[in-house]
């Protein structure tokens, strides 16, 4: 990770703007599958940059 410190900055940005299940008004339509396991992977990694990013500056996950 290049600069921590601007990833970190942006994930947290990305992740205070994620509300709930993704497409939860749609999350039992089929349609909605794919889309929904894409989202949710999408935000497990930020989830999981946001964390690097904190434990290469130095901050423990606690």
């Amino acid at each position: 990770m290049a600069d921590p410190v601007a990833a970190e900055r942006h994930l947290q940005a990305a992740l205070d703007l994620w509300r709930g299940p993704a497409l939860a008004d749609f999350r039992h339509q089929r349609f909605a599958d794919n889309e929904v396991h894409r989202l949710s992977a999408l935000r497990s990694v930020a989830i999981e940059g946001f964390f690097e990013a904190g434990l290469l500056l130095g901050r423990d996950s606690t």
